[in-house]
């Protein structure tokens, strides 16, 4: 367990400790509560940030393509804008479409985007 990890949850159990004396003025309440609002969406955002990179492991290079494609850019278009061939797109598509494996970009895209794995 990390020094970060032992910090938080030190300080967690030290709120919850607070919370059961009944001793606090409604304001100290407050504030645990929205320390503990913050703890826990900043826990469940990490765990889905974590699980969406888990599902599929893109390249740099395959999340900027698959972001240009689900905006819309034809695959001369991502190349001119890249400054790469055609044929490279057409690489990096195929693996995009491998790795999610799905049967075509449109799929792919939409299994990007559904989570959260590429920003449109």
């Amino acid at each position: 367990m990390n020094d970060k990890s032992s910090y938080g949850k030190s300080l967690v159990f030290e709120k919850l400790k607070l919370l059961e004396r009944r001793e606090l003025s409604f304001n100290e309440r407050i504030k645990i509560k929205k320390f503990f609002q913050s703890f826990f969406n900043e826990y469940f955002q990490l765990r889905e940030e974590s699980n969406s990179l888990n599902l599929v492991n893109l390249t740099k290079r395959e999340i900027e393509i698959s972001e240009f494609v689900a905006r819309g850019f034809t695959n001369n278009e991502i190349s001119s804008a890249l400054e790469i061939s055609i044929k490279t797109v057409e690489f990096h598509l195929s693996s995009v479409i491998r790795k999610t494996e799905t049967s075509n970009r449109t799929e792919a895209m939409g299994f990007l985007i559904k989570n959260k794995i590429i920003n449109v």
